[in-house]
């Protein structure tokens, strides 16, 4: 492989962690998002009683009806777990290659 290869290759790879990890943390800022939503329903859902505000509470979960539901939550996390694992190979493979 020429040099001009070589560097073409490891700009490649630099670039993809850049990705992942721009993605990623994406990912988790939106994980951490719907964490806080779910939290201040459920606390205000589990103290629910006759003397609660309701109207309160019917804006509180209109407000958060767009939030992203448990189950695409647990895909989000399960492609924020795959895409950590993607970013220790391409840690690996960056060391290895001398690049950092």
């Amino acid at each position: 492989m020429s040099s001009d290869e070589q560097d073409a290759a490891a700009l490649r790879l630099l670039r993809e962690r850049a990705d992942v990890k721009r993605h990623r943390a994406l990912l988790e800022g939106e994980i951490q998002a719907a964490g806080k939503v779910f939290s201040q329903v459920g606390v205000t859902v589990e103290h629910l009683n006759i003397n609660m505000d309701l109207p309160y509470l019917l804006a509180l979960v209109e407000k958060h009806a767009k939030a992203p539901s448990p189950g695409k939550v647990a895909e989000m996390m399960k492609e924020y777990i795959d895409l950590s694992a993607h970013l220790s190979t391409l840690n690996a493979r960056i060391q290895d290659a001398g690049l950092e």
